[in-house]
Parts: C-alpha cells; structure tokens; sequence
C-alpha cells in the first residue's frame, strides 16, 4: 500500500508534465478554446475513472484516472498562463 500511494502521486506529476508540454504545443495550433475545452474533457474524464475505480475496487483505474487527471491541470495550467500572458 505504501508504494502503491507512491505511484498514485508520481504518476500524477508525471501527467502534469506530459498535459503542459501536449496542451501547450495544441494551444499554438489550435487557440485557447478548443484547448481548454479539450482538457476540461479530459478532467472530466480522469474524474470519472477515479470514480470508477472506487467502484470496482480497481487499482489500475486508480492510476489510469489519476494520471489523466494530472495531464488535466498541467494542460490547463499551461493553456491558461499561455492566454494571459
């Protein structure tokens, strides 16, 4: 359990990392709404997944969920600075 919490924060930063540099080249080609509609998708998506995994007592659902929730808020936060900045 311990380094199963371990992976849970880790593969979070991780998506951080991969969601700012995705959504941050997408937010060149495409512009700031489509962007940020993109990884409010992809939030509610990760949301769900971790939901699920409550549900089915899944760890992998947890990982995979928590993962994309993490490429949710570097991609937003990436977007975001690039629109007001």
């Amino acid at each position: 359990p311990d380094t199963f919490l371990a992976f849970v924060v880790s593969i979070y930063s991780i998506g951080e990392a991969i969601g700012s540099i995705l959504f941050g080249y997408l937010f060149n080609l495409l512009g700031p709404k489509q962007v940020l509609s993109a990884s409010i998708c992809a939030g509610v998506i990760g949301s769900c997944l971790y939901l699920a995994a409550d549900i089915f007592s899944s760890y992998w659902l947890v990982l995979i969920g928590r993962g994309i929730q993490g490429i949710w808020t570097g991609g937003q936060q990436a977007a975001e600075q690039a629109y007001l900045g």
